[in-house]
């Protein structure tokens, strides 16, 4: 659908890539391509990317990131180094945030909901996550469980994600004040 394209990268955006790293940098001796969500190129994109990856132009650098790793092509993930970063501490988030402008407790909140990621952060924030939950947990004391999350099978994966995350933060939570 039209949801699903606008989260894919299409073969366009790889050909505009594969352009970019044929030319030789602007300055200096190489050039770094950095390329978000790399779980979400479609085959025919991956495919495109194939002989940039076995052979990259003489001082090209191109870093796929991803948090998904196991949901790219198998013919793309054996091109590639595997580096596994760490998840940023919940403080350093909470810093990051204070310092682009939102108060401590809002800060605090989304630091702890990030799971170690200051883009995750930043994107529950756009998302207006704490206003949500509280909604959630209104409907959640009044009502059960059941009307938060309606017919699952609607759900896209993205938002049945995120239902399931804030279901298990909130049976963490529970247990501990159990």
């Amino acid at each position: 659908g039209e949801d699903e394209d606008k989260r894919s990268i299409g073969i366009s955006e790889v050909r505009e890539l594969l352009n970019w790293m044929s030319l030789k940098p602007y300055e200096g001796n190489n050039k770094a391509a950095v390329l978000l969500s790399a779980e979400r190129l479609t085959t025919e994109a991956a495919n495109a990317m194939l002989k940039l990856l076995e052979e990259p132009p003489q001082g090209s650098y191109l870093v796929l990131l991803t948090e998904h790793f196991r949901l790219m092509l198998s013919t793309i993930r054996s091109r590639c180094m595997l580096i596994k970063l760490k998840p940023m501490p919940q403080e350093k988030i909470k810093q990051a945030l204070k310092a682009k402008g939102l108060d401590s407790a809002e800060a605090s909140f989304l630091a702890r909901k990030s799971e170690g990621s200051l883009h995750r952060a930043e994107e529950l924030h756009e998302q207006g996550l704490r206003e949500s939950r509280n909604a959630l947990v209104d409907v959640y004391l009044n009502k059960g469980i059941q009307p938060l999350f309606g017919d699952w099978s609607k759900l896209k994966r993205s938002e049945l994600i995120e239902g399931l995350r804030e279901l298990r933060s909130w049976l963490r939570d529970a247990l501990v004040l159990a």
